[in-house]
């Protein structure tokens, strides 16, 4: 018994969870993040320009809990912001309609947004060993081509 127990703990292969590495990509780079927080800036990714009230829907939620959530991601020394200030989503007037505000990804929610597009194109074969033989972080590239924001723009 013994014997087979050491044979389930050998290496084998498994391919990579592409939702799993997302979500310690976010914990790796945004620990304070909530699921809400995950949920709006994914929806911003997929739809920039989105008011407050169409997050919502598609969120789930009501417009007050958007609205704080939306302001977590804000950068902290914008108007509005709330703790954490992850700086990953901004709240832009539009330009035809001045009653209208959309948001939008910031550099860092840039870099963020295309480091979880890798990692899902990336989902590859990748060895599976026991617990405690590397961290999950070691699971997420610690560089990616591309990761530098734009020119001229601030994080």
């Amino acid at each position: 018994m013994y014997q087979t127990e050491l044979q389930s703990c050998a290496p084998r292969k498994r391919q990579r969870n592409s939702v799993l590495g997302s979500l310690e990509l976010f914990r790796a780079t945004a620990p304070e993040i909530t699921f809400t927080g995950m949920l709006i800036f994914l929806y911003v990714c997929e739809n920039p320009g989105v008011g407050v009230q169409a997050l919502a829907d598609l969120c789930m939620t009501t417009a007050a809990t958007t609205s704080r959530g939306t302001r977590q991601l804000f950068a902290p020394d914008k108007d509005g912001a709330l703790a954490p200030g992850l700086g990953l989503i901004l709240n832009v007037d539009d330009a035809t309609d001045h009653r209208a505000r959309g948001f939008y990804l910031t550099a860092k929610g840039r870099e963020l947004r295309d480091r979880l597009n890798q990692i899902i194109e990336r989902a590859n074969s990748i060895e599976a060993r026991p617990v405690g033989e590397r961290s999950r972080l070691e699971l997420i590239p610690s560089s990616w081509p591309g990761d530098t924001p734009q020119e001229g723009e601030g994080r």
